[in-house]
């Protein structure tokens, strides 16, 4: 079996990368893995010290215990986005399969065996579309001594892997758009209800009321766009009963996720840095006999919750949108 690449982009936040890097060291399966970091160079001076720390870390450190350790430079500032989409495409020309990250997640001794069994074992399901490493601190209805789960609800981009085909599929449907284009069927057919109401929030926001160009979140690959996705198609994602990842991004230090400090049991104030995951250095896949998708969607959304007014707002602007009609309420409905 071929291990599928890990892409990592990363510019300053030194900290964080060599975690990273240094929990991925510790996998069992490191050495059948390739590993691709690009490297953007900094916009700005005030992003050049954490820069140079992992250029020195880069440069003198020991990467033998991987299969292939490859740095990629940039020579001026891509941005995020291109940096870890350039290298993907150029991953893609020799793999059929890869294993994308941000900077800031911390993985388990065993992520790559269950990463690369996962894609070997479901690479062929067309109704798998992703395998992630991570999962939410909740419990899950599974089946006893399950390992994973699938699920249409959730998409978390922290340890992603993908299938080169099925990504390019999904990828250029909501990259053309498709989302907002079918946003009328979805509605009508009401598989929007397969998702949980901060996703719903999300699609009636950007995919019933706003132009192409506002609803950056549903028309590039986005977690946002992907769970959006898999809930209105029936499609679905592997997921760790326990999780094999932990996101310390949610410092303020990246530039989606916000600086969460505290200590409750929601998205919302949920410690990430402090949630356990596997420590397990091996990993069997047991799947979930159950297969109980409307509870495990009912736990999540407890999880992933809105305030009251927002799924006020909502419900209304659903029913606004099935009463004029998609064009009068396009025309009507200002956020």
């Amino acid at each position: 079996m071929i291990c599928a690449p890990i892409l990592i982009a990363t510019l300053n936040r030194d900290v964080h990368f060599i975690r990273l890097i240094e929990s991925l060291k510790k996998n069992t399966w490191a050495k059948y893995t390739p590993v691709f970091v690009a490297l953007d160079y900094p916009p700005a001076e005030k992003y050049m010290e954490g820069y140079k720390k992992i250029c020195k870390y880069l440069e003198e450190d020991d990467f033998s215990v991987f299969l292939e350790f490859n740095v990629i430079r940039r020579e001026y500032n891509y941005g995020s986005i291109k940096n870890m989409l350039e290298m993907r495409d150029a991953v893609l020309k020799k793999y059929d399969r890869f294993i994308r990250t941000d900077d800031d997640a911390e993985f388990s001794p065993n992520f790559l065996e269950y990463m690369n069994k996962c894609l070997e074992k479901y690479k062929d399901n067309q109704e798998i579309i992703a395998v992630t490493g991570y999962a939410y601190p909740v419990n899950w209805k599974v089946s006893e001594s399950a390992t994973i789960l699938k699920e249409n609800f959730i998409c978390p981009m922290w340890g992603t892997g993908f299938w080169r085909d099925k990504y390019k599929k999904v990828a250029s449907f909501i990259n053309d758009n498709g989302l907002l284009d079918d946003a009328k069927n979805i509605v009508r057919t009401g598989s929007y209800k397969q998702m949980i109401d901060s996703c719903k929030y999300e699609f009636v926001n950007l995919c019933l009321s706003t132009s192409y160009d506002e609803a950056t979140l549903a028309n590039r690959f986005s977690d946002v766009a992907a769970r959006m996705y898999s809930a209105a198609y029936n499609k679905y994602i592997i997921v760790p009963v326990k999780s094999k990842v932990r996101n310390w991004g949610f410092d303020g230090s990246g530039e989606y996720c916000p600086n969460i400090t505290g200590k409750g049991f929601t998205t919302a104030d949920y410690s990430y840095s402090s949630q356990p995951i596997d420590s397990s250095m091996s990993f069997d896949i047991i799947e979930d006999k159950i297969n109980d998708v409307k509870q495990n969607r009912k736990i999540m959304n407890n999880f992933d919750s809105i305030t009251l007014k927002k799924k006020m707002k909502m419900n209304v602007k659903l029913l606004l949108y099935k009463v004029l009609g998609e064009s009068l309420y396009r025309k009507c409905i200002v956020h």
